[in-house]
């Protein structure tokens, strides 16, 4: 069943694949499944914002490593 599949690959925290699924919903789905899947699209859209901050939290360490580097640099 297509939910099932949809809350597979958001527990597994398969992006892609969640929405890969998404695209191939059904045209009918009851209420049920509908009250459902908003609530797994609230859950995917939670994950997607943990992994951008935590991409942006390594992209700043980054940039600190490479302005220590620069600065070491022209301090000798």
């Amino acid at each position: 069943m297509w939910i099932d599949e949809l809350t597979v690959a958001l527990i597994a925290g398969d992006i892609e694949k969640f929405q890969s699924i998404l695209d191939k919903q059904p045209k009918e789905l009851n209420i049920n499944d509908i009250s459902t899947a908003m609530s797994l699209i609230t859950e995917a859209q939670k994950i997607c914002q943990h992994k951008l901050d935590l991409l942006h939290t390594e992209f700043e360490k980054i940039k600190l490593a490479k302005k220590f580097s620069h600065e070491m640099a022209l301090n000798y």
